[in-house]
């Protein structure tokens, strides 16, 4: 495709200088950044919307999009594969991992899905293959098991586990055995580290996908 004006695209992303570099390489399209997903329309729905893995939360909300199916491109700094697995599950069609270098991927991931593929950087596209070659373990994890991981993944004991999430005791030691034994792993430590060679350990509040977090 070639590079046209009349293309639009907006560009939503919270760190600055990515925005800039975005804007700049994106300079021969009609590009507008936007500060918040919710100050776009359905009046300007654009072409292709760039966007990362926390404003996509709040993008998915948004019934224009649903409805319109507009396209969106993730660049991100996460590379976990059930990360990718599941943005790319929800429709998303471009997932661009800023460790591939952005100047390298930007134009090539934008003008693929304007011609109506899917672009994967190259990190994202190991890491969805990984995804399904551990799809065993991937879709038997759950958004609750997620924030168990995360929360021993910050030292916490089982007793403030159970309090942070408002569950007995006894629950988080059953899910605790139940990723231990999911995972092959003789200790909650070797768990943890199992976890994060699998990418599992991240903030909740990270995560791509808020709602239907299951990679089944």
């Amino acid at each position: 495709m070639a590079l046209s004006e009349d293309i639009q695209i907006h560009v939503c992303l919270r760190w600055d200088l990515v925005q800039v570099a975005v804007l700049h390489l994106l300079a021969d399209y009609h590009v507008e950044p936007v500060a918040e997903t919710h100050a776009i329309t359905l009046d300007v729905l654009p072409d292709l919307v760039i966007t990362d893995e926390v404003r996509l939360k709040r993008l998915q909300k948004q019934a224009s999009y649903r409805e319109y199916a507009v396209p969106i491109l993730v660049v991100t700094t996460i590379d976990s594969p059930l990360f990718v697995k599941l943005t790319i599950k929800h429709g998303i069609r471009g997932y661009l991992c800023l460790q591939d270098q952005l100047q390298k991927r930007l134009l090539t991931a934008v003008q693929e899905i304007l011609d109506g593929s899917t672009y994967l950087s190259p990190t994202a596209a190991k890491a969805l293959d990984r995804a399904y070659i551990h799809d065993d373990i991937y879709s038997r994890i759950t958004p609750y098991h997620l924030h168990v991981l995360y929360l021993m993944g910050q030292h916490r004991r089982g007793i403030e586990i159970a309090n942070l999430l408002k569950r007995s005791p006894t629950a988080i030691h059953k899910i605790q055995q139940y990723l231990r034994d999911l995972f092959d792993a003789s200790s909650n430590g070797e768990l943890v580290s199992l976890a994060l060679d699998y990418g599992l350990i991240s903030s909740p509040s990270d995560f791509p996908i808020e709602a239907s977090l299951s990679a089944s």
